[in-house]
């Protein structure tokens, strides 16, 4: 059985995570079971997870077989798209709400090994990683709106139309 799935409004969400420093056993035990996670969640095909979704606050995130470790976006397509989107995370609100994404994102990580690695992603590979860097970033989306904690208070702010989530 994989590990539990952390549901808004857990406020351990909301916290931005920390870097990875160190490769070893225990980051390789932590991708193994969030692994096991993605293959267990209760609806639809996970196409990514995100360590804070797990309650663990690192940078470390799924997407498809790829597992990036500390990425950032270094790159991104000039538009963006109305993506129709679903979070573990939100359990109100889990499936199929609006949310804007670019096309193609560069990014730039480290596997597991700690080996650096610069990837194109497109399609849904392109947009399950945005969504992973926003739960890293200690943000859900909610379509219209970005969920981020100030203090003990969730403010919501609305995503503008046209301009990158």
């Amino acid at each position: 059985m994989g590990m539990t799935i952390l549901s808004y409004p857990d406020r351990r969400l909301f916290e931005p995570s920390k870097s990875i420093e160190h490769f070893d056993e225990d980051l390789r035990t932590l991708i193994m079971w969030m692994k096991v996670t993605m293959k267990e969640v209760p609806w639809g095909k996970c196409a990514a997870l995100a360590a804070p979704q797990i309650g663990r606050n690192v940078q470390l995130c799924i997407v498809g077989t790829d597992v990036l470790v500390n990425p950032k976006i270094t790159s991104s397509s000039p538009g963006v798209y109305l993506a129709r989107e679903g979070c573990y995370s939100r359990q109100e609100q889990k499936y199929d709400y609006p949310a804007q994404r670019h096309f193609w994102v560069i990014a730039e990580y480290k596997r597991a090994n700690g080996v650096t690695t610069r990837k194109r992603f497109t399609g849904v590979n392109a947009q399950a990683l945005q969504h992973c860097m926003d739960h890293l970033a200690g943000r859900l989306c909610a379509g219209d709106r970005l969920l981020t904690k100030s203090l003990n208070q969730v403010i919501e702010t609305p995503v503008a139309q046209g301009a990158p989530a």
